[in-house]
């Protein structure tokens, strides 16, 4: 699912989910469109995750990616409360792998900056991407 947003500058806000039993989720090339995190495998079936950070459709090396894990259950309420679990840098391919051993629901996040176009509104347009996925229990 993709959600288009309009931050002070008119950038889009991209946000996108993936469910953890996908083999391959819709877009998985990406859109070309913006900010966005691409998984380049099923996010939440094995315990490493991987996935690249793409910026109007090329990678975007040394973009920073934080995790955050809430316990599978977890009200929305204390979601807001939950520290990061990990955080890295894409590499020159604008990707990034991530372990995770622990099931609950995970959020990955990205923020891009570059100078507004029109200084008159603005001096920098930040475009933000995420991508949301269960870890389920082992059985």
């Amino acid at each position: 699912m993709r959600e288009g947003l309009v931050d002070g500058c008119g950038g889009a806000v991209a946000s996108g989910t993936c469910a953890s039993a996908c083999s391959t989720c819709p877009g998985a090339s990406g859109t070309g469109d913006g900010l966005e995190i691409v998984p380049l495998s099923a996010p939440g079936a094995d315990p490493t995750v991987r996935a690249r950070v793409l910026w109007n459709g090329k990678p975007l090396a040394g973009a920073l990616v934080k995790a955050w894990r809430a316990t599978l259950g977890t009200d929305a309420a204390s979601r807001d409360s939950i520290g990061v679990a990990w955080s890295g840098r894409t590499d020159t391919r604008g990707e990034i792998t991530l372990s995770m051993t622990q099931p609950g629901d995970w959020l990955l996040s990205t923020v891009h900056m570059v100078p507004c176009p029109d200084h008159s509104e603005a001096d920098w347009e930040s475009t933000w991407a995420s991508l949301t996925f269960e870890r389920a229990a082992a059985q």
